[in-house]
């Protein structure tokens, strides 16, 4: 079985999903975490496309990424899974997901 990649629609989805282990290091994700802000407070002003993606393994978040397009991802790995989900993430990319 694959692992899941869930798209999110929303920075209030992402965040539900990812915030709670992205603030367990805050300092390490400080900048994933002040795009979200941002977002948040003006969602299509300042970034008019992004993509929000987090896998899971098992009830670990093992991948939370962020594209504020055109800009580079910016991710989040945490847990054993990292590696594999960090892959799957990029097979999504390379096909256009």
């Amino acid at each position: 079985m694959g692992t899941p990649l869930i798209w999110h629609e929303n920075i209030e989805s992402f965040l539900q999903a990812s915030l709670e282990d992205l603030k367990r290091d805050e300092a390490l994700n400080n900048l994933i975490l002040g795009l979200c802000l941002r977002i948040q407070e003006n969602p299509p002003d300042y970034y008019p496309d992004v993509k929000m993606v987090t896998v899971r393994a098992g009830a670990q978040l093992s991948l939370a990424a962020l594209i504020a397009v055109p800009e580079r991802p910016i991710l989040y790995g945490g847990g054993e899974r990292q590696n594999q989900s960090a892959a799957v993430f990029a097979e999504a990319l390379l096909r256009g997901a």
